[in-house]
């Protein structure tokens, strides 16, 4: 051989050649020299899984996502030992709404059935982690990693004193500045953009969306890639609506911008100038907030959507929905029911804690939040969408 590389390059060509068509001869060989292996849940019921033969320590990453029973199928693998690694205060299982709601329809006390349908709403994950931490339980078998690396530390403790109790500590201290600077972002890491309501309230037609809000989002993004400090930032457009999803989608390939290109059936894309960087890594997400789960961007932009003038505690308020279902369903509910009706319409998946923990902590350096600043300032909001009360208290622009 004229030197190791040719050397090298002819072994691994003979190798393959011995190799091909003889799969269950590699298979073996796996199985034989492997001390892990990975399946997804349900793979780890078939039959390659149970060929391997004993199973010492499963490992269940995500478990806060899986339901139960997907997650018991890997479970009944193990033989000495569980781990179980998720986080239940970020987005929740995979349930069905109208599967829940079937469930619990023929109970009539209301009380018992809003307890049992907030069962079916809890991870399995959630209800082991909540029983092992529950005081004589010997030995401790939970714990929680109280470091994070990913966030600077001006979102990370935020997130952590809304949604974690404080206990989250910021590990990275040294995260180099986003750089921007347009007068919105200039020397700051997060805050609240108010596009008050005078600019347009949400509309309905298969989703909630609202216009002045996805006119900001795109003349965010051009004073973003208009910065030469841009030019390393990955960017994640984050919204908790599918039709303001797709609005920005659509707004983005308009009126000379090429952020987005038309994939045909009326749908959008990222194009492939802003899709990603040269080394692969991704530039430009929009997305709905689950589409965000287990990512993370330089710099992301919240549309929170949401811009009414519904009053939840209002007495005339209330008396008015109690009226409305008693002519619409012919059915009477409470002051407290229509409360609830009524803080749904106002707020909507805003008030889904999980969720907006998600929106909130994709950020590495940068974190903005577009919102009618009107409708996070009160007593409901304080109680019902804490996060965005407390984020524009403390974050919005002056």
């Amino acid at each position: 051989y004229e030197d190791a590389d040719t050397f090298y390059a002819a072994i691994i060509d003979s190798i393959q050649k011995d190799l091909e068509g003889n799969d269950e001869h590699i298979l073996s060989s796996l199985k034989a020299y492997s001390s892990s292996i990975a399946a997804t849940n349900q793979v780890a019921g078939g039959k390659a899984v149970s060929e391997v033969g004993n199973i010492h320590n499963v490992i269940l990453e995500e478990a806060a996502r899986s339901n139960p029973l997907d997650l018991l199928i890997p479970m009944t693998k193990a033989e000495d030992r569980i781990i179980m690694v998720g986080d239940h205060q970020q987005l929740p299982h995979m349930l069905e709404p109208r599967i829940a709601d079937e469930a619990v329809s023929g109970i009539k006390d209301d009380e018992l059935k809003a307890q049992l349908r907030k069962g079916y709403e809890d991870s399995l994950f959630k209800r082991i982690f909540d029983n092992l931490q529950k005081d004589g339980v010997v030995p401790q078998r939970q714990i929680m990693l109280r470091t994070q690396f990913r966030m600077h530390p001006v979102i990370g403790n935020f997130v952590s004193q809304v949604y974690y109790k404080g206990k989250l500590e910021s590990g990275n201290t040294e995260i180099i500045p986003h750089g921007l600077t347009f007068d919105l972002v200039k020397d700051k890491v997060a805050v609240f953009d108010n596009i008050p309501s005078s600019e347009g309230q949400e509309e309905q037609e298969r989703s909630k969306y609202r216009l002045s809000e996805c006119m900001r989002v795109l003349e965010i993004l051009d004073w973003i890639f208009n910065d030469p400090a841009s030019k390393n930032l990955s960017i994640g457009v984050i919204t908790f609506y599918a039709k303001q999803r797709d609005t920005i989608l659509e707004m983005a390939s308009q009126d000379g911008r090429s952020y987005t290109e038309d994939a045909g059936e009326g749908e959008y894309r990222i194009s492939d100038k802003y899709k990603n960087f040269e080394d692969g890594k991704e530039r430009l997400r929009i997305g709905s907030v689950d589409s965000f789960q287990g990512k993370e961007f330089d710099v992301v932009i919240l549309s929170t959507v949401r811009s009414n003038d519904i009053k939840p505690s209002d007495p005339i308020c209330i008396q008015n929905e109690i009226k409305r279902i008693k002519e619409r369903k012919r059915i009477d509910i409470s002051e407290e029911e229509a409360k609830e009706n009524l803080l749904r319409q106002k707020y909507g998946f805003l008030m889904l804690e999980n969720r907006l923990n998600v929106a909130f902590s994709r950020a590495k350096k940068l974190l903005i939040t577009i919102g009618d600043g009107a409708m996070y300032q009160d007593e409901d909001a304080q109680t019902y969408v804490e996060g965005l009360y407390e984020f524009y208290k403390r974050f919005a622009s002056k």
